[in-house]
């Protein structure tokens, strides 16, 4: 890691988690948030940068069955949802209106991981929203497609925390 050889007096424990972590009560100097933050009194938040969501499919699942044209099609169809604090995570879509409402899809696969999620979806097992970063290369390659365009592209945000009482300098940006 190049920030380990430039910083050597730098101690790091890095951890993964789906899991939501209380930052004060478990002693965590710095978390990345991925979506819309909840009201957390005594967190510094600074925005890194948004994630855009697509719904995608394999397009040998679309060749046994047909391609949804409104979200409510997609209820006749396999999905795979993402699964965090003990309940499916909603997908994000926008209304014609502009306005972003979140809609629960019939959830036939529910994952705690991303990179789960996209094997399923290689895999041919149904539908998923994912972000762009994780898919954008298996659209191009034509090993997914995206699907329901008009209502898909989400932006959500992705935040660095910290504690309000930890004096943590982010002066300096790290570009590895």
């Amino acid at each position: 890691m190049k920030i380990a050889h430039d910083y050597p007096e730098l101690s790091l424990t890095v951890s993964f988690s789906e899991r939501f972590v209380d930052l004060i009560e478990e002693g965590i100097d710095l978390a990345v948030r991925i979506g819309e933050l909840s009201d957390s009194s005594g967190l510094v938040a600074r925005r890194l940068t948004t994630q855009k969501l697509v719904i995608c499919v394999a397009p040998e699942y679309l060749s046994l069955n047909n391609e949804p044209k409104i979200p409510e099609e997609l209820s006749q169809h396999r999905c795979i949802v993402g699964f965090r604090r003990n309940q499916p995570v909603s997908w994000l879509l926008k209304e014609k209106n502009g306005k972003v409402k979140r809609y629960t899809p019939p959830a036939t696969y529910e994952f705690a991981d991303g990179d789960a999620m996209l094997e399923a979806v290689l895999a041919g097992c149904g539908f998923a929203q994912l972000p762009l970063w994780m898919v954008g290369k298996y659209l191009e390659s034509g090993e997914l497609k995206e699907v329901l365009q008009e209502y898909s592209g989400i932006e959500i945000p992705i935040n660095a925390l910290w504690p309000q009482n930890r004096h943590l300098t982010l002066c300096r940006r790290y570009s590895g």
